[in-house]
């Protein structure tokens, strides 16, 4: 008898044990995650977001509006969409996307990159494209007038209503040099590297020309694979450092952080460490985390893999707020809403943001908010 009851008290132990790991509540659970990330934090929280969601979906532009407190436009402040043929702007998308904003802060993104230009404008108006070409000397001051005269269109007409702006995305390649035709693809039709031909001054150059427009503005360098590549940040760093020995208005730097589950942590946190260093405002611009790096086929997204992003996401937001001070930090954006709108979906490959494709919460918005809290 005695034996039987000792069997059944196991039994019981065992159907006990066996029922403790579903009976409690992830460390993640979207459904807990009921706090808006702008209420949760002490810094700007945003959103990448995608013009036609934006302005015609509205359980999108809801969500934002709920969630986040800043936006930066995917593609409408881009040089392409607002430069056209002859030189030309056109304000007309963006100046939308800013009417729909309504309190949302709106960060400028971008003034100067080397694709998604109007390129064949500014090649021919510069004389790179003529027969015969016109000399570099001729080719430099030319850009440099058409540099001028497009940031100070832009910044100027959204004075007041965009604060801070991307003045350079990606002046440096990988290797950490300055960007140049040799160690940048020309192939494209919209790309033109304006370093090719400025040089090193295409950096103080279009920060004077961003600080003349706009004053108050805050301006911003930014570029990706910082976290990872430690030769290409410190090459960042000490061109920013050059830029603010020469007087030059920069005030922050902004790494994208488009990273993956397997991202060294050791390397985000020493990128922030060495960010603050400098002493300039720190932002991360485009957040999103990659759970399936390697693209592999049928990739399947489980409960675990959910829960590994959302202990990255809140391991980069912690680690944000543990080494950059509070003075220093302008905020940290998330490239893209739901998972089917970021550039890394690859047609359900990669689930990399915040929200699925229904619209719901995911773990990794309950890790960030963590963080937050």
């Amino acid at each position: 008898m005695k034996r039987n009851l000792f069997l059944a008290l196991c039994a019981l132990g065992w159907m006990a044990c066996e029922k403790d790991p579903q009976a409690t509540p992830s460390e993640y659970d979207p459904g807990t995650a009921t706090e808006a990330l702008k209420d949760a934090a002490s810094f700007p929280v945003g959103a990448a977001v995608n013009y036609t969601n934006f302005q015609t979906n509205p359980p999108y532009s809801n969500l934002v509006k709920r969630d986040f407190n800043s936006i930066t436009l995917e593609n409408e402040m881009k040089n392409a969409s607002l430069v056209k043929g002859g030189g030309f702007f056109d304000f007309s998308r963006a100046d939308a996307m800013v009417d729909a904003a309504g309190n949302l802060q709106i960060f400028g993104h971008t003034l100067v990159w080397h694709t998604q230009q109007a390129a064949s404008y500014y090649k021919s108006a510069a004389g790179i494209t003529s027969s015969p070409a016109a000399s570099q000397e001729e080719i430099a001051a030319k850009l440099d007038s058409e540099l001028r005269r497009t940031i100070s269109s832009i910044v100027s007409h959204f004075k007041g209503k965009v604060r801070a702006w991307d003045v350079i995305n990606e002046l440096f390649a990988d290797n950490g040099a300055i960007r140049n035709n040799s160690n940048t693809s020309t192939s494209g039709s919209d790309v033109l590297v304006w370093s090719h031909y400025l040089g090193r001054d295409l950096g103080a150059k279009a920060f004077q020309y961003a600080a003349e427009a706009d004053p108050s503005a805050k301006l911003f360098l930014n570029d990706y694979g910082l976290e990872s590549n430690p030769a290409k940040l410190d090459s960042l760093i000490a061109f920013v450092n050059e830029l603010k020995t020469k007087g030059v208005k920069i005030d922050g730097i902004g790494t994208q952080m488009h990273i993956s589950l397997n991202t060294s942590r050791a390397g985000i946190e020493s990128m922030f460490k060495k960010l603050a260093a400098t002493g300039l405002l720190v932002r991360v611009s485009e957040l999103d985390i990659l759970v399936n790096p390697n693209s592999a086929t049928g990739f399947v997204i489980t409960p675990a893999i959910s829960e590994n992003q959302a202990e990255m996401y809140r391991f980069v937001v912690k680690s944000y707020i543990d080494h950059v001070p509070s003075s220093q930090r302008h905020g940290i954006t998330v490239w893209g809403v739901m998972d089917a709108s970021s550039w890394r979906y690859q047609n359900g490959k990669d689930f990399p943001l915040l929200y699925d494709n229904e619209f719901n919460k995911k773990p990794a918005y309950a890790g960030f908010l963590k963080a937050l809290n």
